[in-house]
């Protein structure tokens, strides 16, 4: 059931995604995130908080381990946040994989410990 589970979520994460034979990249996450129209706004909320909901999952049932410890409180309004502040501090990535720098974004913001 949990293996069905995660692959949904995984199967949704990717399918949110648009059709597209290009990349998503940060720089078009940026757009979305900070456009003034509800549908690219809608798109990037929903691209963050499926990336959440991945994460938490995943931990949750032990699959995953990552650099970085994100809250449990925390929203995806926050998350946006953190993100877009990443991104426009490090222009240099925005050709890469918009999750990537997504995942970067929240290593810089939220590192785990060390113990």
């Amino acid at each position: 059931m949990i293996v069905k589970v995660v692959a949904g979520v995984v199967g949704a994460l990717f399918a949110s995604a648009p059709a597209f034979a290009q990349l998503y990249t940060a720089e078009k996450l940026i757009l979305d995130c900070t456009s003034e129209q509800p549908e690219p706004k809608m798109y990037c909320a929903g691209y963050v908080h499926s990336f959440l909901e991945y994460d938490q999952a995943l931990k949750a049932i032990g699959l995953l381990k990552t650099k970085y410890c994100i809250p449990a409180y925390i929203t995806p309004r926050q998350s946006i946040a953190v993100f877009i502040k990443y991104a426009k501090e490090n222009p240099k990535d925005w050709h890469l994989r918009a999750l990537l720098v997504l995942i970067d974004s929240h290593i810089a913001a939220f590192p785990c410990p060390t113990r």
